[in-house]
């Protein structure tokens, strides 16, 4: 029915966006204000490409070519935060070592996730 669909929308919406958080807050801490912006920024525009490219795909749209399209949104928000977190890291003498350790294991799960995905999407 369409309430179940509407439920079941704003229930993984919130669940992602909470995915989100956390993951943020586990690798990269308090986020300065610069960093927000440049991440509010970085997604508003992947948002409108992605929306401008689900145009072209109005016939295929399911729930997989949507959940791949969340899925590259916070790609490209993550990549977006790891540049600005390591052009803060440059710019500081002497960077703690708990911080570099934390960016290091994301940009390893990062690259292991893009990898998965350029797999993922060659083989089908």
């Amino acid at each position: 029915s369409k309430v179940f669909g509407v439920v079941w929308a704003n229930t993984c919406t919130m669940c992602t966006l909470m995915l989100g958080f956390v993951t943020s807050r586990i690798f990269f801490g308090v986020l300065t204000a610069a960093e927000r912006h440049k991440c509010v920024e970085e997604i508003t525009f992947a948002f409108i490409d992605i929306v401008i490219s689900t145009t072209y795909f109005t016939q295929q749209i399911s729930t997989t070519t949507v959940r791949q399209f969340v899925i590259m949104l916070y790609l490209r928000a993550f990549h977006s935060l790891c540049l600005s977190r390591l052009e803060s890291l440059e710019q500081s003498h002497q960077p703690p070592m708990k911080r570099f350790a934390r960016l290091i294991v994301f940009l390893g799960i990062l690259a292991s996730v893009d990898a998965y995905g350029l797999y993922a999407f060659a083989s089908n």
